[in-house]
Parts: structure tokens; C-alpha cells; sequence
């Protein structure tokens, strides 16, 4: 037989009305008694009642996440670390792919909040500014996004991807490649792979590094999309010239590997190969690759929790912008 709210309050010798405020966070517990509370929950695996929360409170304790691409490992890692958080405050999640299409996102959006979420979370959105700036009747973080001036109910997360760019710019040129090239994902749809475009390019530029010795690539973010683009780089190298390749996501630098080691390329001798996102299988394909990490476990972590604490607060944002800093993790592709 389930335990109740009774159960609960019996076990932490605590009134009803407390454990009722420490569920829905309405009044002011001390942490003594949250602790008693919790841990009385967690012997008797106590599960809220989420028809009777949801009238008392007018909340659905659900949230929207839209995903450009649930095959990216990237993206999955983010729905994972959103989902854990969500859990851990009893909230559900509903999640739709949008395809990377920004009208089919549109379309998600409004479904989610004709669906009755409590609010919104966007990874690297496609829609523009102005379909964005005013907001929507729900909170909406966008994550993976840079920030713009908007309207209260709209918070952003990201990574600095600017200078995760740089990074990668820096590393190649301290390896002492004499052609550089950045296979720089969907530049006009995306600010994520445009910003990580720009840092790399300016910081070859502070370098030294004339324009000539730059190439830019652009296409999705996708291992046959990196796997074709490396092929056609091969083919239109200088094969005495050694060029060092900055693939803004994981999954492209991925598919270039394959396509180097399919044409018999040596790396890093001839091509050094730099990601970004430093995903999963980045410890293990070619023996390790290099990467600029972006974490994605924080990033969803700290998108659901703005989310969260802003259906808390009426649909305000109490922080509306945080950006974390990308590592470089050094490995044997480059």
C-alpha cells in the first residue's frame, strides 16, 4: 500500500500543513524540519498525489523541452541532466525534436502550451529574435542560445562559445598547422555555430594567421555532414601543407576522422582534427580526440532550474542570463 501525506508527517514528527508547505515550497520551513521532512519521504518513497497538487496549486508540474536533434549525443546528455532535475522536484517532461526546422519549432512550442506546461525549455533554437523577443505565455529558457533583450519571462543558458572558438584557434596554432580551416556547422540558422565560427577566425587573425590560410565550411551539425565536408577538403588540400580542422560540434569532428582515415590521411600529422561539446565518444574514437567541452550536463541542469525557479515566482526570471566557460581537453588528434 502507498504511503501518505500522513505517513510522512507521522515519521518526522511534523505537522500535515508542513510537509505540505516543504512539498509546494509556499511558506518559509526551516532547514531543520525540510531535512526531517525529506528524509521521512525517502524511507516511505511518499509520491505526491499530482492530480490534487496540480488543482491546489494551478500548476500541471510538467515541462516543454524542445530538442533540435535527439540522435546528437550533445543534445541527449542536455535532456538527460533536464530530466534528472526536474525529477528530483517532481515536475514531468514532454519532449518534441524539432528537426533543426525553426517553423516546425514554432509549432512545437504552441502544442506545449496548448498541452498546459508550466513553461519552456528551447536548445539551440532556430526561430529568430523577433519571434522570440516578446516572449510566450509561459517561461522559456533558451539553452544553448546567446542572450538577447527580451521580456521578463524569457531567461537564456549557454556555454561561451565565442571563446570556446578561440580556444580551439589558439591550440591548432600552437601545434603549428600552416593551413587552418573551421567546419563551422549551420552559421545562418544558428549563433551557437556563428559565435564559435567568429572566435575562431579572430583569434587566427590576432595570431597572425593570414586569411589566405583560412577555410570556412558550413553545413549541419551531423557526422555525414562532417564525413563529406572532410572529403572534399582532402581532395582540395595542398597535400604539402598541413592543416589543423576546428568542427564545432563533436559529431562532425566524428565524421571528418572517418573520412581521414578513409582516404589513408594521417592525423595529426597531415590534418589535426579539434571538436566541440566533448561528448561521450569523444574518450574513445581514434583513441581520444580532442575537444573544447561544453558541458551538457550542467547546462541542462542549469536550465531546468532557472525554468523551475521562475514558475516559482510568478513567471519571473530571478537571473536571466548565465554563461559557463568552455575547457579545452587535449588529446591525440591534434
Amino acid at each position: 500500500m502507498s504511503s501518505t501525506i500522513k505517513d510522512v508527517a507521522k515519521l518526522a514528527d511534523v505537522s500535515i500543513a508542513t510537509v505540505s508547505n516543504v512539498l509546494n515550497e509556499s511558506k518559509n520551513v526551516s532547514e531543520l524540519l525540510k531535512a526531517r521532512v525529506y528524509d521521512a519521504i525517502e524511507q516511505l518513497d511518499y509520491r505526491p498525489n499530482s492530480i490534487a497538487r496540480s488543482l491546489k496549486t494551478n500548476r500541471s508540474y510538467s515541462l516543454g523541452v524542445i530538442v533540435p536533434d535527439v540522435l546528437n549525443p550533445f543534445f541527449a546528455e542536455v535532456l538527460k541532466s533536464i530530466q534528472h532535475e526536474a525529477s528530483r522536484k517532481d515536475y514531468q517532461i514532454l519532449m518534441y525534436d524539432s528537426e533543426e526546422d525553426a517553423k516546425r519549432e514554432k509549432q512545437l512550442m504552441n502544442s506545449l502550451i496548448h498541452a498546459g506546461v508550466d513553461g519552456i525549455i528551447d536548445i539551440t533554437s532556430r526561430m529568430k529574435e523577433d519571434e522570440l523577443r516578446e516572449g510566450i505565455s509561459v517561461p522559456l529558457v533558451m539553452a544553448d542560445r546567446q542572450a538577447f533583450s527580451s521580456s521578463d519571462n524569457v531567461a537564456f543558458a549557454c556555454v561561451d562559445n565565442y571563446t570556446s572558438g578561440k580556444l580551439a584557434a589558439a591550440h591548432l596554432v600552437e601545434q603549428q598547422y600552416e593551413k587552418y580551416v573551421c567546419i563551422a556547422g549551420p552559421v545562418d540558422t544558428t549563433t551557437v555555430a556563428a559565435k564559435r565560427m567568429e572566435g575562431f577566425t579572430d583569434r587566427l587573425c590576432e595570431l597572425g594567421i593570414s586569411t589566405d590560410d583560412i577555410i570556412i565550411k558550413k553545413c549541419k551539425y551531423n557526422f555525414d555532414e562532417g564525413y563529406s565536408v572532410m572529403k572534399s577538403i582532402i581532395r582540395e588540400m595542398e597535400t604539402s601543407k598541413s592543416y589543423g580542422v576546428y568542427a564545432s560540434s563533436d559529431v562532425m569532428a566524428w565524421g571528418s576522422i572517418e573520412a581521414c582515415n578513409s582516404m589513408n590521411i594521417r592525423i595529426p600529422d597531415q590534418i589535426g582534427i579539434i571538436g566541440n561539446d566533448n561528448i561521450w565518444c569523444s574518450e574513445y574514437v581514434a583513441g581520444g580526440f580532442s575537444t573544447i567541452e561544453n558541458s551538457a550536463q550542467k547546462l541542462g541542469e542549469i536550465s531546468a532550474k532557472m525554468l523551475i525557479e521562475a514558475i516559482d515566482h510568478n513567471g519571473i526570471f530571478l537571473e536571466k542570463e548565465i554563461t559557463l566557460a568552455p575547457e579545452i581537453c587535449v588529446r591525440k588528434t591534434t
